[in-house]
């Protein structure tokens, strides 16, 4: 996990230390490696398309986008999180969207330390939406908010009052609980403008997180997170790869096929047998 403003070499350096020499060195026994890049580098950003060809939904979205994006569009990796039609027929989309550099920066230096990630999420995308509440990450200066049907973004911190506005969308106020989640540090600086927010909610449940990066990890498997690793950046398997990847499942077909040729020599000498 890279935490906001954290070196990728010291960050991945220190990752190297802490596994096994034998995970280290060894790439068949080496665990599945799974990087979580800070969520404010990843911004979500809404459109509306006339509908359009799921393969040309990337090309268009970036149309749809470009004046909201700081910077030249051509460099930015889009991804599409969530595409659904509308009632009018038109498309509604959810792009998140990370500086090609950085995200090709963040690879060649886990390459050079001999490292394959098989996925990269940002960690906000890695907790699950809870129906009933919206939820609240506090990182830092920044402040993750998820819907309960899922939408996210990343505000400022001292905008805590905003972000509830665009979070309660058009949901009266007082039906929807919130659910904070935070180190006991940053509850208790924030604690005032969290109070705050207390008259347009049903409730306010305080979580204090000592590990965030265990509490992500619990809630990956629910959240099922989007991976920016497609299309230029899709994981690229070698030989020798994808020949580990597939062994047991070929090996499990072979003996399955024996089995079925064996069944099928005794059904013939059985009959034979019965002829005579």
């Amino acid at each position: 996990h890279f935490p906001t403003g954290a070196s990728l070499e010291t960050t991945i350096a220190s990752f190297k230390l802490s596994l096994s020499p034998l995970a280290a060195d060894d790439a068949h026994s080496a665990p599945v490696l799974v990087v979580l890049v800070p969520a404010a580098l990843v911004p979500r950003l809404s459109a509306t398309l006339p509908n359009v060809p799921s393969h040309k939904l990337r090309h268009a979205a970036a149309y749809a986008i470009e004046d909201r994006l700081v910077g030249d569009i051509e460099l930015q990796h889009l991804t599409v999180v969530d595409s659904r039609v509308a009632s009018t027929g038109q498309v509604e989309l959810e792009i998140a969207s990370i500086e090609r550099q950085w995200l090709n920066k963040l690879l060649s230096e886990l390459d050079t330390a001999g490292l394959k990630p098989i996925a990269v999420y940002a960690d906000a995308d890695c907790i699950a939406s809870k129906p009933g509440d919206v939820l609240l990450w506090i990182d830092g200066e920044d402040s993750h908010w998820i819907t309960p049907a899922g939408l996210r973004r990343t505000w400022p911190v001292d905008a805590l009052q905003e972000a509830l506005d665009w979070s309660l969308g058009t949901t009266p106020a007082g039906t929807l609980g919130l659910r904070v989640h935070a180190s006991a540090a940053n509850l208790q600086r924030h604690r005032p403008a969290i109070d705050a927010l207390r008259t347009r909610l049903v409730s306010i449940q305080l979580h204090e997180l000592e590990r965030p990066l265990d509490w992500l990890g619990r809630e990956l498997e629910a959240a099922r997170p989007h991976n920016l690793l497609h299309n230029e950046f899709a994981l690229q398997q070698t030989h020798s790869e994808r020949w580990q990847r597939w062994r047991w499942p070929l090996r499990i077909a072979a003996a399955i096929v024996v089995v079925f040729l064996a069944q099928i020599v005794l059904d013939l000498t059985m009959a034979s047998s019965r002829a005579r």
